[in-house]
């Protein structure tokens, strides 16, 4: 008597079918614990379920497990086995994270992870044109909003689009020469008026926000008040952030936050060794030397104060 074999990965494949189908029913009912649960013993019948690992990351998000979700999500970016509605549930859930997240470089990073996935996701790019466009990464927007034409059915919301960002570049632009322009004639109050315009508009456009910063935080400093010096470091740091290598703004910020006071002291310290770093022999370094000591005996001597105060 012939025993006839049966193959074994169906029976486990409809097992784990049915793992997911309960799955389901329990993230209905918001039992997320057996849901993840019946996702795990899917898997465990079937290692190659993507289904399985994309529905428990789901769950994951739902329960606001962002890392757990997120941690699934990326392992399948490399992979040649997702389908086009596979691919279009991971989308679905990177723009909810985006949605979920306050960090706006955050947000902006998960969409473009998913945009891998899809770089013709209408409801992904119109996300991450919109992103683009209120960090003022024009030419990235442009991008975007430029896909969109090509696949969209309506592209005039989309060209309209483009049309104000031209309008805003044009007018970052205008703003930028006309305080540069001011500055060479020695008006410095409206060539910051200017620049800061210009910065304000788009504040990834380099030399307008270092300019400014530069203008700004010289008067402020000046100026000497605790508020003006808070201030001071607000619209340096964004002008090194430009122009990191720049001796003059690392030495101006330090300056800054060494009459600023116990706060800002070790960024003090910090932008000082920059300027050594950078300047080497320069004019500077014999001063940032002698400051960087003086600072540092401060600190000691306030963190001293501070121990026994405490005991």
């Amino acid at each position: 008597m012939r025993i006839k074999i049966i193959p074994l990965y169906p029976i486990l494949f409809l097992i784990a079918c049915a793992h997911l189908k309960e799955a389901r029913q329990f993230y209905n009912n918001r039992e997320y614990e057996k849901a993840i649960s019946l996702c795990r013993k899917a898997i465990d019948k079937d290692t190659t379920d993507i289904e399985a690992r994309l529905f428990m990351s789901r769950i994951y998000l739902a329960m606001d497990s962002t890392d757990q979700s997120l941690d699934i999500l990326s392992r399948f970016h490399a992979s040649d086995n997702l389908s086009r509605l596979q691919k279009k549930q991971m989308i679905r859930q990177y723009l909810v994270h985006s949605r979920k997240t306050r960090n706006t470089d955050r947000s902006t990073a998960l969409l473009i992870q998913a945009e891998q996935l899809d770089s013709m996701h209408v409801n992904l790019l119109d996300t991450l044109a919109a992103l683009f466009y209120n960090q003022g990464k024009f030419e990235e927007a442009k991008i975007r909003y430029n896909r969109l034409i090509d696949i969209s059915r309506d592209p005039l919301p989309y060209m309209s689009r483009i049309n104000a960002i031209e309008n805003r570049q044009t007018f970052t632009i205008d703003e930028f020469e006309k305080g540069m322009e001011a500055l060479k004639a020695g008006k410095r109050r409206k060539a910051e008026e200017h620049l800061k315009k210009a910065a304000e508009t788009n504040p990834h456009f380099a030399d307008a926000v270092y300019e400014y910063g530069m203008l700004a935080g010289k008067r402020l400093y000046k100026e000497g008040t605790q508020e003006t010096l808070d201030k001071a470091v607000s619209v340096l740091r964004q002008a090194v952030k430009m122009k990191p290598r720049d001796i003059e703004v690392h030495y101006l910020l330090a300056k800054v936050c060494d009459r600023k006071g116990q706060g800002t002291l070790e960024e003090a310290i910090n932008h000082y060794q920059k300027v050594i770093r950078l300047a080497s022999d320069g004019k500077y370094v014999k001063n940032c030397q002698k400051r960087i000591r003086v600072l540092k005996k401060r600190k000691a001597f306030w963190e001293k104060g501070q121990k026994q105060t405490r005991q």
